[in-house]
């Protein structure tokens, strides 16, 4: 059973450890600073300094990351009784202040610059996280963990269904570099494939393959999970809709362009999963979870070891073993900073965490104990040195140790959750 308050207090715990650890790597602090230089430094920045220059990509990156923080501290403050003013304010301050605390350390730190605008920023981010968890939060936490502890046989399907919701939207986006200027939006719309032959020709056929299963999963999925609330063609225009859309948000991402044979291929998915869906639904418990655990394996494939262009080539090798620094936890993600690297971390360890869930519902292995979760962390940290060992014959990837420590994080996390939520 899911305790709301024990929860919430762990999931605090690791996003603030995880937080701290990232901002502050490789901890390679010096005394050797000139502090007058360091502290004016600090505030020369945007938007302290308009006139400076700024990626809007950091700038996205510092409004996101104290929201969630700030939303489970006001949260947790609300389920004691707090009101909303006291919830929303002293979340303010507590992720002010630990923003603060890291920026300062960062001038310390031989690889990190230390920014006054990305504490501002922070501090924004916080606010309205505060705002958010003080105002609703709440009651939305009461419906997910009433959720969890549901008796529903739907529970696993429907959190599948959001997870690749939220992954379909994430790779399809990424990396996110949106934009509102006239000039980067008909830059992306001259570079975009209206012909549909052209836009077939940038990947390879088992490419499509892969994408058009997405979409036919992501439509099996929905015809699941509401059946009984709508018919099947509603469910399909819905999943075409946010197919759609997301094809079109692209004229607002600086990184990506629009691709007609995208929404082909995700079409074709849909419909073959509408024309599928009456007979999958006859399909018993079981052989529905073993669907969602092929596709799931099959999804993972895709992600680490596209474009399979598979070579033998020992100096390419040799140059891709990962350095003894590499092998920091977490190190090549939170050196990176960017949102492309949160999106992996969180790609990672989410289809690891799913993948374990399902795989002990289905199964049963993994003991409901610490030696059965840290068994499932061991599991998917092998599958990843599987995966990874094949990055070492593909040109354009490199194996990351980090891949293995969120693959096992997430195996971990899948089986906590699993027992968390038995009743």
């Amino acid at each position: 059973m899911v305790s709301k308050s024990s929860l919430l207090f762990n999931l605090i715990l690791i996003y603030v450890i995880l937080l701290v650890y990232a901002s502050l790597m490789p901890f390679d602090f010096s005394l050797n600073v000139y502090l007058s230089r360091d502290i004016s430094s600090f505030w020369n920045h945007w938007p302290l300094k308009p006139e400076n220059r700024f990626s809007g990509s950091d700038v996205i990156s510092n409004l996101v990351l104290y929201f969630p923080l700030s939303w489970l501290i006001s949260v947790k403050l609300r389920l004691k009784n707090n009101n909303f003013f006291i919830s929303a304010l002293f979340a303010l301050t507590a992720c002010s202040c630990l923003s603060l605390c890291i920026e300062i350390l960062q001038i310390f730190s031989i690889k990190r610059t230390a920014s006054g605008g990305d504490w501002l920023i922070n501090s924004f981010s916080a606010f309205c996280g505060g705002i958010s968890g003080g105002c609703c939060g709440k009651k939305i936490w009461g419906s997910f963990t009433g959720f969890l502890n549901g008796k529903n046989h739907n529970t696993p399907l429907i959190t599948a269904g959001l997870l690749f919701v939220l992954l379909t939207a994430a790779d399809s986006l990424s990396p996110f570099m949106p934009t509102i200027m006239i000039k980067d939006v008909w830059q992306s719309f001259q570079n975009s494939h209206f012909n549909l032959f052209q836009g077939f020709m940038l990947h390879s056929f088992y490419w499509w393959i892969l994408r058009s299963l997405t979409w036919f999963f992501l439509t099996l999925i929905c015809i699941h999970i509401f059946k009984k609330k709508r018919s099947f063609f509603s469910v399909g225009f819905f999943v075409f809709l946010f197919l759609l859309f997301l094809e079109i948000s692209k004229f607002f991402i600086i990184s990506r362009f629009f691709n007609t044979a995208n929404i082909v291929t995700g079409f074709a998915g849909i419909a073959a999963g509408l024309l599928s869906g009456k007979k999958v639904l006859s399909f018993k418990n079981n052989t529905k979870l073993n669907l969602c655990i092929i596709f799931l394996i099959l999804y993972i494939l895709k992600n680490q070891l596209y474009p399979f262009n598979f070579t033998i080539d020992t100096e390419i090798v040799k140059k891709k073993i990962p350095g003894l620094i590499n092998w920091i936890p977490l190190y090549d993600y939170a050196m990176g900073s960017t949102l492309e690297h949160a999106r992996l971390f969180f790609q990672n360890i989410s289809l690891q965490a799913a993948l374990v869930y399902l795989i002990i519902i289905r199964y049963r292995i993994f003991s409901a104990s610490f030696s059965g979760i840290a068994t499932a962390g061991l599991f998917s940290a092998f599958f990843g040195i599987f995966l990874e060992s094949f990055q070492f014959f593909l040109p354009s990837r490199i194996p990351s140790p980090t891949d293995l420590y969120c693959f096992a994080s997430g195996g971990a996390l899948g089986a906590w959750l699993r027992y968390k939520t038995l009743n």
